[in-house]
């Protein structure tokens, strides 16, 4: 709990010096350091011990900014990490700053799970019925579980919307 709420704190940071009219380029800063950091969690932890001296560490933040083409406020974000040994909450950070831009644009994260694959004009049909129940505009990644036999299942932050068959099927037993 206490890493979640420094990690609020570093995210309220952050977004707050980003350039709102560039918000764009800062969503795909996100999406490319979480890319990274998700792949490289070895990395992550080595940053953060101190078996490496800040200058090494430094060193290696500073390259990572260059390939990356990340911003300056990403290069100093990185660095202040570093130097107060916060690094390990780095992924933690970057999902608050998502949730925190996804608030910005009026959007929400929402997973839809189909049993099979469907048209995107249906999909699009389930993204306006959800749009009109959460009052933001969803951000839908879909993923296919057979096991749910049919129907969907609709999961974000605050609600989930379990419509599948199996569901159906569970709650006649049940009875």
């Amino acid at each position: 709990m206490k890493n979640k709420v420094i990690a609020s704190r570093y995210a309220k940071a952050v977004f707050s010096l980003a350039d709102t009219s560039k918000i764009d380029n800062f969503v795909a800063d996100i999406d490319v350091l979480v890319a990274f950091f998700q792949n490289n969690s070895q990395l992550v932890q080595s940053l953060n011990s101190s078996v490496f001296g800040f200058a090494k560490k430094k060193d290696f933040v500073t390259n990572l900014s260059e390939q990356t083409s990340c911003s300056k406020l990403w290069l100093n974000f990185l660095l202040l990490l570093v130097k107060k040994h916060r690094f390990v909450l780095v992924l933690d950070i970057l999902a608050e700053l998502q949730s925190i831009v996804f608030d910005y644009l009026k959007k929400e994260e929402v997973q839809l799970v189909l049993a099979r694959k469907h048209s995107d004009g249906l999909i699009g049909e389930i993204g306006e019925a959800i749009k009109q129940k959460i009052g933001k505009e969803p951000n839908i990644t879909v993923s296919i579980d057979e096991s749910i036999i049919g129907g969907f299942v609709v999961h974000t932050k605050k609600f989930i919307v379990d419509c599948s068959i199996k569901n159906s099927l569970g709650r006649l037993a049940a009875q």
